[in-house]
């Protein structure tokens, strides 16, 4: 039976449930989506009360006035205002539909849906449905661009690592010592005497920093091969597809409200022009047909204004960037924190290594140095013990690697604050965004979700020719 077989009855899963009910970064809250009605300043509310009343007066008191200077009756109006308004209230509506339906329903929300799409008789959200490629491109950029495991890993003092497991460490080479004592020699362990007993622990314990070293320089060799970060980070996403719309909200919070919001002020001035253009031709076919060229017009515009343009373009006095990239400093900053906090923790990366589809060869390294760290304890005697106690030595190995290694979770979860203070992973992250080319950068998050974009213009404006079809009949010609 080889020394790997016992592990293995430790199983993955067991493994993933310890390490990860730890120590770990702290992770932070959801963050809500921008909601759909929002408590406006005071300076809006100021305006809005200042226009109500205005235009009460216009319908009451002044009227007659009106009715002189324009030759328009009350109920004309109406009419001609509540163009503007709908068109307002509708435009506002349809951009946060536009920019919540990119996120959600988390999965797919109806029936009939099409194979390979989020779409059918029902939606899923863009970000969630696109979630694997998403979280794929994003780990390709981090480990070409901003994080190589080799440099990682050492950061990571072998001295330290020892110091925070040194508190567990005795009492488990006591255990472990005693345990493979009775179970291997029973015979030879019940006569030794305590002394020396303890004695095998003592020099246990001054071997194990010695162990631990030379395990760290052989990891540190080949790092990939005990360490698959774009498995861990695509699988962490992937599967928590809750906290990868939360990465992406986060980040971009600020923008989707300043695009939200944007959105009376485009319904606005579109619905003031439709408003004109229905005092000189009104033909009812107009309405739809308006409708649906703002519905689309707005939705695109709302989209493309969160990436383009890449670079700063000047015009005039103004300077035009994408929102999202304008703010890449703090985005990069915010960015980081939320990967660091919910994906490259301490307690997620050692329960990829204990169970990912690198475990294997991490155990079989593990495996071999403990086998060497028996023979060294063995020492001098070692020879005569193998002489004397014969296949029973090579047995206690094994049983010695698989105690150890099954304690190794819980010793894991002592080093996790060491660990995610070293790695510092959020501020590296930060460090690396922050200096990215704009395109790179643009690339994190926009190439994935743009493919499926045009859906969300379409629904602007089938909405906008639906609400244009109600104006047509609610209104009249």
């Amino acid at each position: 039976m080889s020394l790997q077989e016992p592990l293995l009855r430790v199983t993955g899963q067991d493994r993933k449930q310890t390490i990860s009910s730890g120590a770990g970064a702290t992770a932070l809250p959801p963050i809500a989506f921008p909601p759909i009605i929002v408590w406006p300043g005071w300076g809006r509310i100021l305006f809005v009360v200042i226009l109500g009343t205005f235009i009460s007066l216009c319908l009451t008191v002044w009227a007659e006035a009106v009715h002189d200077l324009t030759g328009l009756t009350t109920d004309q109006l109406l009419e001609f205002g509540s163009i503007p308004f709908v068109s307002t209230i509708f435009t506002y509506f349809h951009i946060w539909l536009a920019l919540w339906m990119t996120f959600y329903p988390i999965h797919y929300t109806g029936c009939c849906q099409i194979p390979g799409t989020n779409t059918g008789l029902g939606w899923q959200g863009i970000v969630p449905n696109k979630g694997i490629k998403m979280a794929t491109k994003a780990v390709r950029l981090m480990t070409e661009k901003l994080l190589k495991v080799e440099d990682i890993f050492k950061r990571l003092d072998p001295n330290r690592v020892y110091e925070a497991m040194a508190p567990a460490m005795r009492p488990l080479l006591a255990k472990v010592i005693s345990d493979v004592g009775q179970e291997v020699m029973p015979d030879f362990w019940s006569v030794l005497p305590a002394s020396v007993k303890t004695e095998l622990v003592d020099k246990a314990c001054d071997d194990a920093p010695r162990c631990i070293h030379e395990m760290f320089e052989d990891m540190h060799r080949d790092v990939h091969s005990v360490f698959n970060l774009e498995h861990m980070v695509v699988e962490a996403l992937a599967q928590d597809l809750e906290m990868l719309n939360n990465v992406f909200i986060r980040c971009g919070n600020q923008e989707l409200s300043f695009i939200r919001n944007s959105g009376a002020y485009a319904g606005f001035i579109f619905g003031s022009l439709q408003m004109v253009g229905w005092f000189f031709y009104r033909k009812p076919w107009t309405l739809p047909a308006v409708g649906m060229c703002v519905g689309v017009l707005t939705n695109w515009v709302a989209l493309k204004i969160i990436f383009e343009p890449v670079r700063p373009v000047k015009l005039g006095c103004c300077e035009l960037q994408g929102l999202f990239l304008k703010r890449q400093k703090e985005v990069s900053a915010e960015y980081g924190r939320t990967i660091a906090a919910q994906v490259l923790t301490s307690d997620r990366i050692m329960a990829a290594m204990l169970a990912g589809p690198t475990s294997a060869h991490l155990y079989d390294l593990l495996s071999r140095h403990l086998q060497e760290a028996c023979d060294s304890f063995a020492g001098l005697s070692g020879p005569l013990l193998r002489y004397s106690a014969g296949d029973r030595f090579q047995r206690s190995k094994g049983v010695v690697c698989h105690k150890i290694l099954q304690a190794l979770p819980s010793l894991l979860l002592r080093i996790a604050p060491y660990v995610d203070d070293s790695l510092d992973m959020a501020h590296t992250l930060q460090d690396k965004l922050a200096k990215l080319p704009p395109e790179e950068f643009e690339g994190l998050l926009h190439p994935v979700f743009e493919e499926d974009e045009w859906k969300l213009v379409v629904v602007g404006g089938v909405l906008g020719a639906l609400i244009g079809v109600t104006q047509m009949y609610a209104l009249p010609s």
